[in-house]
């Protein structure tokens, strides 16, 4: 696209002279300043301003102060053309804010080769100021997320307090209601109350100690477990939240899933993650998760998919980058699968996704079988 150049003079004869030189360029005239001003302040203002400086009514120097003051034109480069050739005179026209000063009667190759370089001047400008806008959006978004990372790292802290202040009465509740059924003073209905609130008190308990083993510091150590332990205790903490979704949770669990070596605390972080990605992937009318392990060779797959809208195949290559996420405001940091990608990395797996056949996601977890090492 030509850039454009309004060239204001009041004599006819230069702007000819001008404008049939610069003919490469789309070109737009002006006899006078307030002119001048008019076709400058609109939607696709001139890449470029050619400005005499003596005119009658209102001088170059009047027309490049009012230009300067408006958010529409201020970045316009201005080059003085005037047969004013003091010092004191181009010293003048930089102060108004120009960017050169080109004495008349002119030589037009010097005149071509100053729009010509002022232009490409400008399109850097340009460029370089869209570069740091969109730096300091992009930033503004990764603080705003580190914000709510701090935040929801603090609600974890504030978890694992609750946890183990609620320990305590749990397991007293707990002991009592044992006490009570091996007295033999309870009967009928009021003995299946009492088994059934011992259950309750078992789940809190185990609840307790999930929430406790989660928000430890990681040890980095790894150890032999069963990988549907780990995707169970990880069910006990989203499970209500998936329950008043109208989420179904499907489990097919293969039967000759061996123990592997696994940093334990890191890979529930990883399986926590893709249950509530999955979760909150679902409409508001529910949906169904299915949960599947296979053994392939010296791997173990896990399979976590849901019937929720699918990932935008175009966001398929960025949802593992940190900071990226689709949710509204900061509901999300961003953070979640990408460290879950790095997790199964030091683990030697992979992670994938692919959207289903007939709606939905399906994350895929590889982990090899193999001999465990403290690390």
């Amino acid at each position: 696209m030509k850039k454009t150049i309004l060239i204001v003079d009041d004599v006819v004869g230069n702007i000819r002279i001008l404008a049939e030189f610069l003919a490469d360029y789309h070109i737009v005239t002006a006899l006078d300043g307030q002119t001048a001003i008019r076709l400058a302040n609109v939607d696709k203002p001139p890449d470029l301003i050619l400005l005499d400086i003596m005119m009658p009514e209102m001088s170059g120097y009047e027309v490049c102060k009012i230009l300067k003051l408006s958010h529409i034109t201020r970045d316009i480069p201005i080059i003085f053309v005037s047969v004013k050739d003091k010092t004191e005179d181009e010293e003048k026209g930089f102060d108004l804010g120009a960017v050169d000063y080109i004495s008349k009667p002119f030589n037009l190759q010097i005149v071509r080769a100053r729009v010509k370089n002022h232009l490409e001047l400008k399109t850097h400008r340009d460029n370089l100021a869209e570069l740091v806008g969109a730096k300091e959006r992009e930033i503004k978004r990764i603080y705003k997320q580190l914000l709510h990372a701090e935040k929801m790292s603090l609600a974890g802290k504030l978890s694992a307090s609750i946890a183990h202040e609620l320990g305590s009465p749990v397991y007293g509740i707990r002991n009592y209601l044992l006490s009570l059924q091996q007295s033999g003073i309870l009967s009928g209905s009021n003995e299946k109350m009492a088994k059934l609130a011992i259950a309750e008190c078992g789940r809190i308990k185990d609840m307790i100690i999930n929430l406790q083993n989660f928000n430890r510091l990681t040890t980095g150590r790894m150890e032999a477990i069963n990988l549907h332990s780990i995707v169970d205790d990880m069910l006990m903490l989203c499970l209500k939240d998936l329950n008043r979704k109208k989420v179904k949770v499907i489990r097919e669990y293969g039967p000759d899933i061996p123990e592997i070596f696994l940093i334990v605390d890191q890979m529930k972080q990883v399986v926590l993650n893709l249950l509530n990605n999955s979760g909150e992937a679902m409409t508001a009318s529910g949906g169904e998760i299915k949960i599947r392990t296979r053994r392939k060779n010296n791997v173990i797959l896990l399979m976590i998919s849901d019937t929720g809208e699918g990932i935008d195949p175009q966001m398929m290559d960025l949802i593992f980058q940190p900071f990226f996420t689709t949710k509204p405001g900061s509901q999300g940091t961003g953070l979640g699968l990408s460290l879950s990608r790095e997790i199964v990395k030091r683990h030697g797996g992979t992670i994938q996704v692919t959207n289903n056949p007939h709606g939905g996601a399906t994350f895929i977890v590889d982990l090899p079988i193999k001999e465990g090492v403290n690390g």
